[in-house]
Order: structure tokens, then sequence, then C-alpha cells
């Protein structure tokens, strides 16, 4: 079949705004985790002088949310990224009905209306 709009873009529409939710989700949770960090981080360590006399679990703690910041940053930028450069739902639809608003398309659309026209005038003609 010759489609003017291809069905299987619908379902991709549906799964680009399906991403944009979870990175979404994923941005507001690399947050909290960012601001959890640069808290407990500060009030672990005390000082950086203080890190070669702290006991192992204390350690664990601050190398875990050292590994946790990284990671949320990373995640952060990454999510953020996409969602500025992935257009919204919205935006998909726009784009399609403006690729396919053409003069060509709006021509024929012309010539197939009035065709209708002329036939319904025609066929009404001869009901008379």
């Amino acid at each position: 079949m010759n489609y003017i709009i291809n069905p299987s873009w619908f379902y991709w529409l549906g799964v680009v705004q399906s991403m944009r939710g979870f990175m979404l989700a994923a941005f507001i949770v690399a947050i909290i985790i960012v601001g959890a960090s640069l808290i407990i981080i500060p009030v672990e360590v005390k000082m950086i002088q203080d890190f070669p006399t702290m006991c192992a679990d204390e350690r664990k703690v601050v190398r875990f949310f050292t590994k946790a910041l990284k990671i949320s940053i990373g995640v952060c930028i990454a999510a953020a990224l996409f969602l500025v450069f992935v257009p919204s739902k919205d935006t998909l639809i726009e784009m399609m009905i403006a690729k396919q608003a053409t003069y060509e398309n709006a021509t024929w659309t012309l010539d197939a209306l009035k065709s209708a026209v002329d036939y319904v005038v025609q066929a009404i003609q001869s009901l008379k």
C-alpha cells in the first residue's frame, strides 16, 4: 500500500512519549541523588584531612556516595540532553503535518474536492 502517513509512525510516536516520561523520571531521581550526595559527603568527611583517619565503614559510605554522585551527574546530563533534543508528541505531530502540507498536496486536495463537488452536482442534476 502507498500510505500518506506510515501507520508504524503512530507506534513510534507512543514510544517517544514513553521514553520522554522515563527520562524525566530518571532526571528527577538523579537530581535527588546529587542533592543527597552533596549533603552527605561533606558531613561524612568533615574535612579532607580527616579521610585517612576514618574508619572503614565511613570510607565505604563516602566512596558509595562519591560513585553515586558521579553516576547521577552523568544521568542528569544524558537525560537533560534527551529531553531537550528529542521532540515531544505534539511537536512530532506538527512536524508530520508540516511534512504533508506541501503545495502539491494542497493542489491535489483542491482538485479532488472540485471533482467531488462536480460529481455531486451532476448526480443532483440527473435526479431532476
